[in-house]
């Protein structure tokens, strides 16, 4: 599909591409990107310059200027959530058509409306390796926190337990699927990575000791919360520690 911005988009089975005419760049949204599925089997532009794209797992409406999704599932009242091939059209007054395979889904573009209700995202689980941690659990002789998980700032976690998950929530559960989670943590990387929709959890492996900053935030419907960050401090084994080197040092120098 071309645009009066000198931009071609393309619906494809590894999600959706722009092709810049002016400058020949090549970008790709997917998944990643918050898409409800890399296979898009449909694609229409409505008259505010969004793209209505059906796929394998719902219907996305794309801003072609933010870049931002928002995605639209059975449970809102497609008519299921799988659409087919080259199954779509719109006509002379707007109406978008999407074929599925449960039927037909037609929605006049202006009469959907965002909700721009704030959540708030909440960590609701903390595990090293398959167990969640709670006041009382202890990691290389500390205390991992001082309270509940969903009020802890912090979590102190000794080198030998640097696999962790951490799991977090709107606590709406009426479409989870409308939720998308983007994170990261700062020392690592500034870009957001984003989870699959209806996914709440990552987990992190191997982490070097070091005092680490890990950042959620929701995007529901397009309207973005506010960020939860919480760090996370991974201490050095005893042979590594401070205290140890300036020992190491006074034993050196008592061999001198």
């Amino acid at each position: 599909m071309e645009t009066n911005r000198n931009e071609i988009w393309v619906g494809t089975s590894e999600g959706l591409y722009n092709f810049n005419k002016k400058n020949g760049a090549i970008s790709q949204y997917t998944v990643n990107d918050g898409l409800p599925h890399n296979v898009i089997t449909g694609i229409c532009r409505d008259d505010k310059n969004n793209l209505w794209l059906s796929s394998l797992m719902g219907i996305c409406k794309f801003n072609m200027k933010s870049k931002e999704p928002v995605n639209y599932y059975e449970i809102d009242g497609l008519q299921g959530n799988e659409f087919i091939h080259g199954s779509y059209f719109k006509d002379k007054y707007g109406v978008i058509y999407f074929g599925g395979a449960n039927g037909l889904t037609m929605f006049q573009p202006d009469n959907i409306h965002q909700s721009f209700e704030k959540y708030k995202v909440v960590i609701t689980d903390f595990l090293i390796g398959e167990t969640s941690v709670n006041s009382k659990t202890m990691s290389g002789g500390n205390y991992v926190i001082d309270s509940n998980v969903n009020e802890a700032d912090k979590f102190a976690l000794a080198s030998s337990d640097n696999t962790f998950t951490i799991c977090f929530s709107t606590f709406q559960y009426d479409n989870p699927q409308q939720i998308v989670y983007h994170y990261k943590v700062n020392e690592l990387s500034e870009k957001w990575s984003v989870l699959q929709a209806g996914k709440n959890s990552v987990t992190y492996n191997s982490f070097s000791p070091g005092k680490y900053t890990f950042q959620v935030k929701a995007i529901v419907n397009g309207t973005e919360s506010e960020v939860r960050a919480i760090s996370v401090v991974i201490s050095p084994p005893w042979y590594k520690s401070t205290t140890n080197y300036i020992i190491y040092f006074l034993l050196l120098l008592v061999q001198v």
